[in-house]
């Protein structure tokens, strides 16, 4: 078989496997598998997925992807499920989101106040979330909120990541420093002062690309869609795109994310 290992399709050759793992050497194989014609590759990731079934993480495995982020809960029992499963998908989460009232992100909580904060997120963290997601939209969590919640968990070595679409909020979002911001803008380019920014602060993106694509193509005659991803009548999977180029080639980290969720009928993104 040959092998890609991630930048290059390597020449035929024998890959060694002992007890899971990769090996230079083994004395005797016990199994042959003749992989000719065939193509070894890492496992992919869906950086941004809303899986809420065991046969979710199935159809994710079945496509290559061996690891799934999940972007938010509708409940603490769905996600636990997900957990440790064998031989699918492996499955993180970021729990319940901390939004506004009525704001995206899955579950009933909301998170309004800075006197909320801490019992938020020490319930978010108590139910097994492995990162936060701040849901940064018109009703949801301010700059100083968003602020708070960053820096609180960086101060204990954890991640958040941060869901923004409009040129406000995406911009809060950069200010709190999260560690990753979820989509792109399709209704204006980036200034180069927020690239740079982005690129001091070690910043990454998440665009899911192919979701924005379908999306804004339904939005183009549909001002509600507009309004919930909180974007201006000219917007475009076109700006989208060129935002997501300029921030590849300033060397900002680009992570590939479906957002499938098939289960909401706006989406339809199959999984994997």
């Amino acid at each position: 078989m040959r092998i890609w290992d991630g930048y290059k399709l390597l020449e035929p050759s024998t890959v060694l496997i002992d007890n899971g793992t990769i090996v230079p050497y083994i004395s005797k194989a016990d199994v042959l598998v003749d992989g000719l014609d065939g193509v070894l590759l890492p496992g992919l990731i869906d950086s941004h997925c809303h899986p809420e079934t065991v046969s979710a993480l199935q159809d994710l495995a079945s496509y290559g992807v061996t690891t799934a982020l999940g972007m938010a809960c509708s409940s603490w029992e769905v996600c636990d499920a997900l957990r440790n499963q064998v031989g699918i998908a492996q499955f993180f989460t970021s729990g319940i989101s901390a939004h506004g009232p009525g704001g995206i992100g899955g579950g009933p909580a909301s998170i309004t106040k800075l006197s909320e904060a801490p019992g938020f997120v020490d319930y978010t963290f108590g139910n097994g979330s492995n990162y936060l997601k701040i849901v940064a939209n018109d009703g949801g969590p301010n700059q100083g909120l968003q602020d708070n919640l960053v820096a609180s968990r960086h101060a204990k070595g954890m991640t958040t990541v941060t869901h923004a679409t409009s040129p406000k909020h995406y911009m809060e979002a950069i200010i709190s420093k999260t560690n990753g911001i979820q989509h792109a803008r399709a209704d204006a380019l980036l200034s180069p002062d927020m690239v740079s920014l982005m690129v001091k602060q070690h910043q990454f993106s998440t665009p899911t690309m192919e979701i924005a694509r379908i999306v804004l193509k339904i939005a183009k005659t549909n001002a509600a869609i507009l309004a919930v991803l909180g974007q201006g009548a000219d917007a475009s999977y076109e700006v989208w795109r060129a935002n997501v180029m300029a921030m590849h080639q300033a060397g900002i980290p680009i992570l590939a994310g479906s957002d499938a969720a098939p289960q909401i009928p706006i989406n339809g993104t199959p999984y994997g």
